[in-house]
């Protein structure tokens, strides 16, 4: 696809893609301005299939740091129970919350529950 575009114009990219079983995939946008003869490639955004349905994150499960990786396990262990989760670490449910949102935000999937489906793909 080739379009002109200017210094502040929105560029909005629109993909379809079928949910099929064992899809993994990354997209990147590349971006060349024909006056000033640059190039510029946009972050990856990896594409996964998980039970029919895709996930998207911002990087690979399996290259997330290990703390992320400890909490995402702990709360995996505590069967999504993150009350108890808090208990068993014996840390304030609000700090939990946190680490969580944190591991989820290194991950860039839209929510927890992308994040702990898209991780049951991944044996680290």
């Amino acid at each position: 696809m080739t379009c002109e575009i200017g210094p502040l114009s929105p560029l909005v990219v629109t993909l379809e893609v079928n949910p099929e079983a064992g899809l993994r995939a990354v997209l990147c946008l590349q971006v060349h301005d024909l006056d000033h003869g640059t190039t510029t490639i946009t972050d990856p955004l990896f594409l996964t299939t998980v039970q029919d349905r895709i996930i998207t994150s911002d990087l690979l499960a399996d290259l997330l740091s290990d703390d992320a990786l400890d909490i995402f396990r702990e709360l995996e262990s505590a069967h999504g129970d993150q009350d108890e989760l808090a208990r068993c670490l014996r840390i304030p449910l609000v700090d939990l919350t946190s680490r969580l949102d944190a591991a989820v935000a290194e991950l860039g999937t839209p929510d927890l529950v992308d994040a702990m489906e898209l991780l049951s793909t991944i044996t680290v």
